[in-house]
């Protein structure tokens, strides 16, 4: 029995495998008939400008679901030669091509991240599945995994603590205005904090 992204509701804690790196973001294994692609922005809290500042490959992590998942975009290959699956620029190629039909627009090569995945090997080649996601300016993955918010979460939890212990708290003035100041506490920005 396959279980799919689809069936996680918003706001479950869930737990997936980093299986590959990328500039713009990380593939996931979260144990389902699917993978998933979740951006840069959503792998840490604080600005990172690579993966590899917030996981790390094979890494497993929890994530909070966000949104629902629809970044299902895979192509079953029953009869791929051992010669094709070498030739990963052929197989690139066809990939593209494919995932260009199916959105009905061309795609550039650097917009299309793709993850090829052996399922069984037969006398007649393999059967590969190849997960493809789309990682552009103009059309952005669908973002439904994140660490950033649920470390966000575990910084309000803090804050809360703090606040019902009655703990005193310095935090860094980002900006002065008229009626307080913007601070960062715990790595969230508090407005209009009154100065003293």
């Amino acid at each position: 029995m396959s279980f799919s992204l689809a069936n996680f509701q918003i706001g479950d804690l869930i737990t997936g495998k980093i299986i590959k790196l990328e500039p713009r973001g990380v593939l996931v294994d979260f144990y389902t008939d699917q993978l998933a692609f979740v951006p840069l922005v959503e792998l840490s809290f604080a600005e990172i400008q690579t993966p590899e500042e917030a996981v790390q490959l094979n890494e497993i992590r929890e994530f909070l679901v966000v949104g629902n998942y629809d970044g299902k975009h895979d192509i079953f290959f029953s009869h791929c030669s051992p010669e094709t699956l070498k030739d990963s620029d052929r197989l690139y190629e066809t990939t593209l091509y494919l995932a260009s039909e199916k959105c009905g627009h061309p795609i550039n090569r650097e917009d299309l991240l793709v993850h090829t995945k052996v399922l069984d090997v037969h006398r007649h080649g393999l059967s590969v599945r190849i997960y493809w996601f789309l990682c552009s300016q103009d059309h952005p993955p669908t973002v439904s995994f994140s660490i950033r918010k649920l470390e966000m979460r575990k910084a309000w939890e803090r804050l809360r603590q703090l606040q019902a212990e009655d703990v005193t708290v310095y935090g860094k003035i980002l900006k002065k205005t008229w009626s307080g100041a913007l601070v960062k506490i715990e790595g969230l920005h508090w407005g209009n904090s009154y100065l003293c």
